[in-house]
């Protein structure tokens, strides 16, 4: 995905991925947008550099969707919530909140509670499908209504020849 590609320091091309998903559409139940991660490895983006990511991982939900997909749009950390509303307004059923990993627990949990009280409606029930990137801790998994939550953490234990029994 987008991270992964950010964190090698490859580039992906929307066109390709957008064709890709053509391509294969029958067998895929769900795909994320092409979201724009801001700045590079080892330094911490500028508020202007996240604003222009945010932009750019929209224009790319935009284009996507007029590409007759309907890709899940990702919301993250340190973007403004004006973009979380701005998916709203675009007709998103199904958004993924990212940028959380290695976040402190505080951080993490004032930008989620912060994202469900946009997302949810006046009794506490989404108003959409939310999906966690990267979210499978405990206290995060439990204290949200989430639809969906995926991480790699899972198998780092058996990647160092550990085996979790209950």
């Amino acid at each position: 995905g987008a991270f992964s590609a950010w964190r090698t320091g490859e580039t992906l091309d929307l066109g390709d991925y957008i064709q890709f998903i053509k391509r294969y559409e029958k067998l895929l139940d769900t795909y994320i947008n092409l979201d724009v991660i801001p700045g590079e490895r080892g330094t911490r983006a500028s508020v202007r550099e996240v604003d222009r990511a945010a932009a750019a991982s929209f224009d790319n939900y935009l284009a996507m969707r007029a590409a007759r997909l309907d890709p899940i749009p990702v919301f993250h950390y340190g973007e403004s919530f004006a973009w979380l509303e701005k998916l709203l307004d675009s007709g998103a059923k199904y958004i993924c909140l990212g940028g959380t990993v290695g976040l402190p627990t505080g951080a993490k949990q004032s930008f989620f509670d912060e994202c469900f009280t946009i997302l949810t409606n006046s009794v506490g029930y989404p108003i959409v499908k939310i999906h966690g990137l990267g979210v499978t801790d405990g206290k995060s998994v439990l204290r949200y209504p989430w639809y969906s939550v995926d991480s790699t953490s899972w198998i780092m234990a058996p990647c160092h020849g550990m085996v979790i029994v209950p």
